[in-house]
């Protein structure tokens, strides 16, 4: 018994270390960051999974306190209601032994949680407005395209495209909320799941993103979406099923990559570039929306 507990201390520390220094990379990175922060839950699910929630508690705790002192004190609360958060739900999810599926759901709504309780604290504690620091951001690029000489017209499309950009974010936040918790959960049950298998953790059935499909009739609402888009409902509906469709491309592309044998790990890399390169996105889009009534996959005959 105190063998099992000293090789959980051991494991918690080194697992928080890891955490903490994946954070500090990724504030301090500025290309590799955003990627990084989603992968620093990953210590803390892998922890929690072999070593019980508690251990998974004290090390969120150990590293909120580090970071904070390190850093900045308000990181005590972004690692408590974000890292700590998703890592000890969906690692209390893992070693519960349910299923892929409810560990990915739980992952969703952890991680939208967090994202909620974030923009709280960033509003409420750190008095920073997110839509402001946008309309900023939109308007330096506005200004950078008056000095360089572009025609009026095209500044005055531009000025009109980030409004609407700006009015569609500030009405769509449960939608986005939802979809960037589904790429959280996605993201890190993937690396997690990986490294627990590769350590012989007894897990769940894998869940497998070349075997998503979704039906055909998200595209009749997703054209009624379009047409009423200016409802606030509908606009939410919009963006939810716009990403389910970019999932299926992504699924089908991923299914491709396996049936030409390519190493997992490049497959793994060539999907994240389709993702985080806006340019790939209509074409995911387009791939999502044909297999829904073509069926690249013959996964209707299974």
């Amino acid at each position: 018994m105190e063998q099992l507990k000293t090789k959980a201390v051991v494991e918690g520390a080194i697992l928080t270390t890891i955490t903490v220094i994946l954070a500090i990379l990724a504030i301090y990175l500025p290309i590799l960051g955003s990627f990084l922060f989603l992968l620093t839950p990953v210590p803390l699910i892998v922890l929690t999974v072999r070593a019980g929630g508690k251990p998974g508690i004290i090390a969120s705790l150990a590293t909120a306190l580090i970071l904070a002192f390190l850093i900045n004190p308000v990181m005590f609360l972004v690692v408590v209601l974000n890292i700590g958060l998703i890592g000890i739900s969906m690692g209390a999810a893992f070693e519960d032994g349910f299923s892929s599926v409810t560990i990915l759901l739980i992952g969703i709504i952890a991680g939208a949680f967090s994202l909620l309780l974030s923009l709280m604290i960033s509003i409420y504690i750190l008095e920073v407005d997110v839509i402001v620091q946008l309309e900023q951001s939109l308007q330096i690029s506005l200004d950078l395209y008056r000095e360089i000489g572009l025609p009026a017209e095209v500044i005055l499309q531009a000025e009109e495209l980030f409004e609407q950009i700006i009015e569609l974010i500030t009405a769509t936040y449960p939608a986005l909320f939802l979809s960037a918790g589904a790429v959280i959960a996605g993201v890190n049950y993937y690396f997690s799941y990986t490294i627990m298998d590769r350590l012989d953790v007894q897990l769940p059935a894998r869940f497998s993103v070349q075997e998503i499909k979704f039906p055909k009739i998200i595209v009749i609402f997703y054209i009624i979406s379009i047409i009423f888009n200016h409802s606030v409902i509908w606009q939410n509906i919009y963006v939810i099923i716009t990403f389910l469709l970019l999932l299926e491309g992504i699924a089908v592309c991923y299914y491709y990559f396996m049936q030409w044998d390519l190493n997992q790990g490049l497959a793994v890399v060539l999907i994240f570039t389709l993702i985080f390169f806006p340019l790939f996105n209509p074409l995911l889009l387009l791939i999502g929306i044909l297999d829904l009534w073509f069926d690249f996959r013959k996964l209707d005959k299974i």
